[in-house]
């Protein structure tokens, strides 16, 4: 059996969501750095400059319990999600941004939980890559609603739309490898 890391964990999530149109930049590492900073990333990341991506973090081992076979250990990882997307109540094509943040939340819950091939999937397309790996994720989760925020002070603010989400993946590993 091989073991699934932290990091395989995240690249896997990483490389789904970045396949959603129109996402923007998708960070996994964390960031020491103010708000007005932690905006700028994605603005300076980004390819159109404009502030809108996903961070994806590690939170933490929330449990671990014996695994379903003998010498296995379940672990229950906790994922964070920071979605943001560029306000603009003066769309030319007749959506507001709140309508096509939703959009774009939706796309990312989809992507998470769908093959290629539209078929469900709930081990972060994993088991193809990581033979006899017992990997299975949870639903998206809200942790609170979504706000339109304000990055910043004077000229320089930023407003943008904002989601805070969690993932919770189990994993069963055997520690002797």
């Amino acid at each position: 059996m091989a073991n699934v890391t932290i990091d395989d964990l995240l690249e896997a999530q990483k490389a789904k969501v970045e396949a959603v149109d129109d996402v923007g930049v998708v960070l996994t590492r964390e960031r020491y750095v103010d708000d007005e900073q932690w905006i700028g990333l994605f603005k300076t990341l980004g390819p159109d400059g404009s502030a809108k991506g996903v961070m994806i973090l590690w939170q933490e081992l929330a449990e671990q319990t014996k695994g379903p076979r003998v010498g296995t250990i379940q672990q229950r990882h906790r994922f964070s999600y920071e979605v943001v997307y560029p306000f603009d109540d003066s769309r030319g094509d007749g959506q507001t941004s709140h309508e096509v943040f939703v959009a774009r939340l939706e796309s990312i819950n989809r992507a998470l939980n769908l093959l290629v091939d539209q078929e469900p999937q709930w081990d972060l397309g994993l088991t193809a890559t990581h033979p006899n790996a017992d990997v299975e994720h949870e639903f998206l989760q809200s942790d609170g609603p979504i706000v339109v925020r304000r990055w910043g002070a004077g000229q320089n603010a930023l407003k943008t739309h904002y989601a805070s989400l969690t993932l919770d993946v189990l994993v069963v590993v055997d520690p002797r490898l």
